[in-house]
């Protein structure tokens, strides 16, 4: 029995590691698709019901001019900003009132609310 390890042993044993993990990493890789696949189709037995909903014109409250407010809406966005600021409704002069659109991202949002709370 020799103690010493040759240069083709050592290539043997590398080549044959290399291998070995490899082999390992394309069956894991194999189950997690497999697992993908399985959780995809639980989705897609799931039956999805539609529901038809009629509704008069009459019924829908639309308004024609978004941009008018009434009083009370007022009152409510004023006493809201007084709470927040802690002062009183009698302190408080709104000149100016915007929607901010639903289909702004979060980003967007955030940005636009911290504009507002800075300049209260």
């Amino acid at each position: 029995m020799s103690d010493n390890i040759t240069i083709g042993e050592s290539l043997i044993v590398t080549v044959t590691s290399m291998v070995a993990v490899f082999l390992i990493l394309i069956l894991i890789s194999f189950l997690i698709d497999r697992l993908k696949a399985i959780g995809n189709n639980d989705n897609s037995k799931r039956k999805i019901e539609t529901v038809k909903i009629e509704t008069k014109q009459s019924d829908l409250d639309i308004k024609t001019d978004t941009n008018e407010l009434n009083e009370e809406m007022i009152a409510a966005i004023a006493a809201a900003i007084a709470f927040v600021t802690d002062s009183k409704v009698e302190d408080i002069q709104i000149r100016t009132i915007k929607r901010i659109p639903p289909d702004i991202s979060d980003w967007k949002r955030v940005g636009q609310l911290e504009q507002i709370f800075n300049k209260i």
